[in-house]
């Protein structure tokens, strides 16, 4: 779909006759517009993948190089191999033929990558952060030629360390381009904030070895508020760096295979209805989901079922806690499906079947069990065994009734052993033994496992394929805005999310059920669980959609005149210069450091 270029068609605030400033103008096709973005395919994260859909979307109507995504080039094989895994690039042109390759084969975006031009800046990884920086100026980077309008993603993480390139005595113009960065070079910048860095740093202690939260959040500020003429937050979850010049909209679409029918495709399992796809961390909201699964069975009786995909440094304790520490001992990684130990299988199933006791004794029939989450045929030990082994002889005399009595204490001693110790399940082990093995989470210490499944990485679209997925379940709050809950509402998915800022704009779509409180989300979930969803309207396809992202992204920024000359130029100056000082004084320090620490190492 073209953009609707008049400039009569927009208005700021509503007041037509506050028109806009031309300079502020993206729908211009004539104009030339630089993304400049913090990371790079195949490091596969939001500030890689969203900013070249932008980038992309926004050629369209323009002639060729008329849209440039600028990304961090990485020299060092090894900070490569740490974003990258085994796809690594000799040069940056290899990496550039990659993301062309992936434009077209997997954005189905051939026509807009071949308009699209890519340059590089050589930038490094910060382990302690976790992010990639730039190494050199990036204003430097780009030819004057193409300065019209330039597009920050994360304008806050590119400037931060930012120095000015050193310009030769002669050129006084090319001084203060160079001086005065991104405001002074570009006709118009904006700004788009992509996380909550104050919130990250509080959470994981990140860089707090160097730099506090709130220092951090006013050096933001400062960089913002030099660098930048329209600010955006995709949400309001993030923290107001310029609240005069600052918008709240979500300006990121989803891709357009999420829109296309469904393929055929066969899962490795029989899927539940209900899923979930995220990081297995703690942050995203698995505390939440441990909870609601507990919360809705003391409702209604019975847990609801989940599968689980992706992957992450804290899967391990996450399963841990929906299986609890005796219901499952070991994960097969081969059919990605949690076994239990034969006893306890036996017994569980037993007391958990449909039906009394007495009609289980009399009929002695085999009872339902397997793997968890699923059910297949168990040819199970019949009842008076069952009842036979608890009691370790008999139920039938007083002595006997002794000893399941002495059983059951035994039990519950080692079930508190084994919740403090593990058994050695090593395949080259000789003898049995118990390692020290302490509870990751107060929920591994569960009676009764959640019928969930850990299926490992997949690519959210292939969910598309398996239409019995029907719920996507998000309790998560960590997100700025969550890709992946647009994702599931663009292939028309439930999906169940708390009424949360972050998840404001999602609220409008009929598909989703926002809950205030636990026994709301209840509700929520049955009526997903007995619903179809409905069919996604061409409307809401277009709001979710990067076509519709970029009508916001040319609506949100545009600037007045009036704006515009209420600008304050010279304090403008006042803070570059100050953020110039801080950044060479900070080089300075590590330059000695990096001296200091050398000549000692070769002394």
């Amino acid at each position: 779909k073209m953009l609707d270029t008049s400039l009569e068609s927009v208005s700021v605030d509503g007041n037509e006759s506050n028109s806009i400033d031309p300079r502020s103008n993206l729908k211009d096709l004539k104009r030339k517009i630089c993304v400049v973005t913090t990371a790079a395919l195949p490091w596969r994260t939001g500030t890689s993948v969203n900013p070249l859909a932008r980038a992309l979307y926004l050629t369209r109507g323009r002639l060729r190089h008329k849209v440039t995504l600028v990304i961090p080039w990485l020299p060092k094989k090894e900070e490569q191999s740490l974003l990258f895994g085994d796809r690594t690039f000799e040069t940056a042109k290899d990496q550039e033929n990659w993301i062309r390759e992936y434009c077209k084969d997997r954005m189905g975006c051939e026509e807009e990558e071949f308009m699209l031009s890519i340059i590089f800046y050589e930038a490094y990884y910060n382990t302690a952060f976790g992010s990639i920086f730039p190494a050199v100026d990036i204003c430097s980077v780009i030819p004057d030629e193409d300065a019209d309008i330039a597009i920050l993603e994360e304008p806050e993480h590119l400037t931060w360390f930012r120095v000015p390139e050193e310009v030769g005595e002669g050129d006084e113009d090319a001084a203060n381009k160079a001086l005065l960065g991104w405001k002074f070079k570009f006709k118009y910048v904006v700004g788009i904030l992509h996380t909550n860095y104050d919130m990250y740093i509080k959470q994981y202690g990140i860089g707090t070895s160097f730099i506090a939260a709130p220092v951090l959040s006013s050096l933001s500020s400062l960089v913002v508020q030099a660098y930048c003429h329209r600010v955006i937050r995709l949400s309001a979850t993030l923290p107001k760096l310029d609240p005069s010049r600052e918008i709240t909209c979500n300006v990121h679409g989803v891709r357009s295979e999420f829109f296309e029918s469904p393929s055929e495709y066969k899962p490795t399992v029989d899927p539940v209805q209900m899923y979930f796809i995220g990081k297995l961390v703690w942050a995203k909201g698995f505390d939440k989901l441990l909870d609601m699964a507990d919360a809705f069975k003391r409702s209604t009786g019975e847990y609801f079922a989940i599968d689980i995909y992706g992957s992450g440094k804290e899967k391990e304790s996450i399963s841990r806690a929906f299986f609890g520490r005796k219901g499952v001992i070991k994960a097969d990684e081969a059919s990605q499906e949690y076994l239990e130990t034969e006893a306890d299988a036996s017994i569980q199933d037993f007391f958990s079947a449909d039906g009394s006791l007495r009609e289980l004794v009399e009929k002695r029939e085999p009872v339902q069990a397997g793997v968890i989450g699923e059910s297949k045929p168990f040819p199970g030990p019949n009842a008076l065994d069952i009842i036979g082994d608890i009691s370790g002889k008999s139920m039938e005399t007083g002595v006997s009734a002794t000893t399941a009595i002495a059983n059951l204490c035994k039990r519950s001693v080692e079930l508190g052993f084994h919740s403090t110790f593990s058994e050695n399940l090593e395949k080259d082990s000789t003898s049995k033994g118990y390692h020290l093995d302490l509870p990751r989470s107060k929920y591994e210490l569960r009676q009764h496992p959640i019928p969930a499944r850990f299926l490992g990485m997949i690519d959210h679209v292939v969910i598309k394929d398996i239409p019995k997925y029907t719920i996507f379940l998000n309790l998560s709050e960590s997100e700025v805005l969550c890709t992946t809950t647009a994702e599931a509402l663009a292939m028309g998915k439930w999906v169940i999310i708390p009424n949360h800022s972050s998840n404001e704009f999602f609220v409008q779509f009929p598909n989703c059920l926002a809950f205030s409180d636990e026994n709301e989300c209840i509700q929520k979930i049955q009526h997903a669980l007995a619903h179809d969803p409905q069919p996604l309207s061409e409307m809401d396809k277009m709001k979710l959609s990067w076509e519709g992202a970029i009508q916001r992204l040319v609506d949100t920024t545009t600037m007045s005149a009036e704006e515009f000359e209420e600008r304050d130029i010279s304090a403008e100056k006042d803070l570059v210069s100050l953020h110039t000082q801080w950044t060479k004084s900070l080089h300075t320090v590590q330059s000695t450091v990096v001296k200091t620490a050398s000549r000692l190492t070769q002394g």
